[in-house]
């Protein structure tokens, strides 16, 4: 969800997509959970900018607990950046609409960047100093920062069921 200046959002996403964001969210809530790091987002606003206004809504987000208003969490959008931002990749996706979407949120302050790749079953984890860094499922010796400790947790958020040949045939 997005808008920059104007509308500009292509509707729902398919299964393999959602059920992606269903197990980040769950794994990554758990962690937040903990010692209460932060909270976690599904398709929350962001106001990255203004004249004219930016609006962004990762499919994921954390925000880190001393970053979060003494007000509490805001009804409408964040006026601020989220420190991650997920963004699934659809199929109907362009690599302009993603590239589009990190610069955004790298522009506004956003830290840390993952890009999900479901039908190469690969994330790209993007940092401000303009680096883009690969993984895949089976990456686990270095999860990235703020993935649950378990780097099997990582793994897992792409979900067993979701890296099957049933939905990612050879």
């Amino acid at each position: 969800m997005s808008w920059c200046g104007e509308r500009c959002w292509n509707g729902r996403q398919g299964g393999v997509h959602g059920g992606i964001i269903a197990e980040l969210v769950l794994q990554l809530n758990g962690w937040a959970k903990q010692d209460r790091r932060g909270c976690v987002g599904v398709s929350s606003g962001y106001v990255l900018c203004r004249a004219p206004d930016t609006v962004r809504g990762p499919d994921v987000s954390f925000m880190r607990q001393e970053r979060i208003p003494e007000s509490g969490i805001p009804e409408a959008f964040w006026n601020l950046a989220p420190d991650l931002a997920v963004e699934v990749v659809s199929p109907s996706e362009t690599a302009d609409e993603i590239w589009e979407k990190i610069s955004d949120y790298l522009a506004a302050g956003t830290p840390l960047v993952w890009v999900i790749y479901p039908r190469s079953k690969q994330a790209v984890v993007h940092t401000p100093d303009g680096i883009g860094r690969a993984l895949n499922a089976e990456d686990a010796s270095s999860p990235p920062p703020y993935c649950p400790a378990s780097p099997a947790n990582w793994a897992s958020c792409f979900g067993p069921r979701y890296t099957t040949k049933l939905f990612f045939p050879s």
